[in-house]
């Protein structure tokens, strides 16, 4: 067996491969690149003529270099940079590092607790696009935030009236209507018709509250300087455009991420959780993926998840602490998951409310419940059943017809 070590760069790659016995067979670099890495196939080629005498360890489990490994057939493994980074002080206690020396750890790391670590298991291409597209999604959708948050700032720097207009300050009618009228005066001057064919225009249909919408404007303003106006109006509308264009793409990837959804064998699960809806559904299979053999049992899928608390203990001294080497998308969709389901589940409102007498915060609360639910989604999802609620409080009363859920 060989065991090749790379250390991962934008431009270039440093390789270093050795045998069972841990010495050095080839330590070479190659470019990111076509011509790279078939210049590392005719090393490996050189070396082994079976894919399955190949291990591969790198820092990390996503990119081009990982896909062409994958593709070829060989078993590859991504090593947490932290625990590289402490192993290197073993073989450098100077504190001297470079490329070569990264790759040689990986591999030797490899070669020497190979045991301990999982190889990357890779998804089929329709799972792996739903995690492409959600995680793009998160993206966007923070972009928005982020856009959203410099709108409100802004406004409130010269146009507080157009905060309270509209029930949404980021939906459709309320953008046109600040492009329209991007200065409070040309809205303070518009007349009751003027106003009213402006909303009938853009299809609004909340009717009710034209009479306060109206008023509103025509309430006394705070004085706000002209050169103050002009600047920030102008800031406004280019902060628009980029919401526009943001609230457009994230209906389309909606739209896109629900088609593929549907597609899936394994939508029916996911789309059985309470509280998952069409948004959580496809972010929850995107983030366990579809190669049941990726996890082990439902403990991996917690740390993973970042739901499991780290204990450290030692003699009489125990400290409990948050988990922070995790999939932060995965730790985001179980948080956001528990908390739909509180309105969607029995046991999980009686849980969070159980947690919440035991002087737990919100925050604690739902990662707790995350953490209950992971186990029940592991189970889901490894014997390929949806969810059922009278199913699970019939075998939670089964096995514990004493006691609480707790």
């Amino acid at each position: 067996m060989f065991f090749v070590g790379i250390d991962w760069a934008d431009k270039h790659h440093d390789v270093f491969i050795m045998n069972e016995q841990g010495k050095e067979s080839a330590s070479f670099r190659i470019e990111h690149s076509q011509q790279g890495l078939e210049v590392l196939w005719k090393h490996i080629s050189d070396i082994a003529t079976c894919k399955e005498d190949i291990f591969f360890a790198l820092e990390t489990d996503k990119g081009l270099l990982i896909n062409s490994l994958l593709e070829k057939g060989y078993t590859v493994y991504a090593l947490n940079p932290q625990a590289v980074s402490k192993t290197r002080t073993s073989y450098r206690v100077s504190g001297t590092k470079t490329d070569t020396l990264d790759a040689m750890v990986l591999a030797n790391m490899l070669r020497v607790d190979r045991h301990m670590y999982r190889p990357i298991h890779p998804n089929s291409n329709l799972a792996r696009e739903l995690r492409i597209l959600t995680d793009d999604l998160s993206n966007l959708i923070r972009c928005r935030s982020k856009a959203l948050n410099q709108l409100i700032s802004c406004l409130k720097a010269y146009y507080p009236l157009a905060l309270n207009l509209f029930n949404d300050i980021d939906s459709i009618i309320a953008l046109q209507f600040l492009q329209a009228y991007p200065q409070p005066s040309l809205a303070t001057g518009l007349s009751q018709r003027s106003f009213k064919s402006f909303l009938r225009q853009h299809g609004y249909s909340c009717w009710n509250r034209f009479e306060e919408m109206y008023s509103a404007l025509k309430e006394p303003q705070i004085r706000v300087d002209e050169f103050v106006v002009r600047s920030k109006s102008r800031y406004m509308i280019a902060i628009i455009s980029q919401l526009q264009v943001l609230i457009a793409q994230i209906k389309q990837y909606e739209k896109e991420i629900s088609d593929l959804f549907r597609q899936h064998p394994d939508s029916g699960i996911f789309s059985s959780l309470p509280g998952a809806g069409k948004q959580l559904g496809p972010k929850l299979l995107a983030q366990f993926g579809d190669n049941r053999d990726r996890y082990n049992n439902f403990t991996s899928v917690q740390c993973e998840a970042g739901t499991a608390p780290v204990t450290k203990a030692s003699g009489n001294w125990r400290h409990v602490s948050f988990r922070l080497a995790c999939h932060k998308e995965f730790r985001y969709a179980i948080y956001q998951f528990a908390f739909c389901s509180l309105n969607q589940s029995m046991w999980a409102k009686e849980y969070y409310d159980i947690q919440k007498t035991l002087g737990k915060k919100h925050s604690a609360a739902l990662r707790n419940l995350g953490h209950k639910w992971l186990k029940i989604i592991y189970a889901m999802w490894k014997n390929g059943t949806p969810y059922d609620e009278q199913y699970h409080l019939k075998m939670k009363q089964e096995h514990s017809p004493y006691t609480s859920i707790h």
